[in-house]
């Protein structure tokens, strides 16, 4: 199993796992390997992998399975890494797909799709960078999260692992009040500059919507779901057979709601009781920016 990950600094690292089953039959997992790639072509990522494997005194005429992403490099029949693995080997490896960069592929697109989930996250996003690029404003809100018990802090929003979002949602949900009373009293009371007072002000109205409770309060329940599906495709244990039951439990999830009044009404429910308690009104506010389109008469 291998992958291609950036880190911190922008370099783009290959790490090397191999999938086993010992003497007395029990599964183990090892990580072999986290190197610099250099060539990011099929032929190059599969040499380096071999080199890795052959430095460690890996037999690889006992390759009997591979496992990327989806990416091109990875995954394509001709040129990309699984299929030069098999040539530079001398036998057939076949390629399983990685089920957990399939469901993080599924999620991302998905929140792309939708303008509202797409805007959600960006507010999430901007407001991560608010509070932790100053120390000062950082301060503000630890000092307000003290009055919570068992807070969490914000998290920021993974660029790789969507379904690591789950963190940042539920943190989002359960620090909303004081959020917005911070960043209310910054706007406001606080000494800072005039763009802070801006940009404070402005994440704070971009809040005070009615779409945002709603889509925030719905995706936590999904992306939680998301994020237990992922962690057992990424499970040392995992079998075939479990694993396509999950992933199909968790496909008809989105489809159950959908079909069900009550479970598409309690998400709904649970954000206009979210709402008032921060002093928005549902009806009023999603009238505000869902005004019934009027077809001009000339069009009529």
């Amino acid at each position: 199993m291998a992958d291609h990950t950036p880190d911190c600094s922008n370099k783009d690292l290959l790490s090397v796992a191999v999938r086993m089953v010992g003497i007395n039959g029990l599964l183990k997992e090892r990580l072999l390997s986290i190197s610099e790639a250099d060539d990011k072509t099929g032929i190059g990522i599969a040499n380096e992998i071999l080199n890795i494997l052959q430095n460690l005194k890996i037999d690889t005429s006992k390759l009997a399975f591979q496992s990327y992403d989806f990416a091109s490099a990875m995954s394509g029949k001709f040129n990309g890494c699984q299929q030069r693995m098999s040539e530079l080997v001398g036998h057939n490896i076949p390629y399983i797909p990685c089920q957990a960069h399939r469901v993080n592929t599924a999620v991302e697109h998905s929140c792309k799709a939708s303008p509202l989930v797409s805007d959600m996250f960006n507010i999430l996003e901007e407001i991560y960078v608010f509070f932790t690029s100053s120390v000062k404003r950082c301060q503000i809100l630890k000092s307000q999260l003290e009055q919570v018990d068992n807070a969490l802090f914000l998290k920021n929003l993974s660029r790789t692992r969507w379904t690591a979002r789950a963190e940042s949602l539920q943190a989002i949900n359960r620090l909303y009040e004081i959020i917005l009373e911070t960043l209310e009293d910054i706007s406001i009371n606080v000494k800072v500059d005039n763009k802070t007072k801006g940009k404070a002000q402005g994440l704070y109205k971009r809040r005070l919507s009615f779409d945002f409770i709603s889509y925030l309060i719905f995706l936590k329940t999904i992306f939680y779901k998301l994020k237990i599906v992922t962690e057992l495709l990424e499970s040392e244990r995992l079998n075939v057979v479990d694993a396509v039951e999950e992933i199909k439990s968790t496909a008809n999830i989105p489809e159950r709601i959908r079909n069900n009044d009550k479970e598409l009404r309690d998400p709904i429910d649970a954000a206009k009781q979210f709402a008032f308690k921060a002093n928005i009104s549902p009806e009023d506010d999603f009238k505000k920016h869902h005004r019934r389109r009027i077809i001009p008469k000339k069009n009529r």
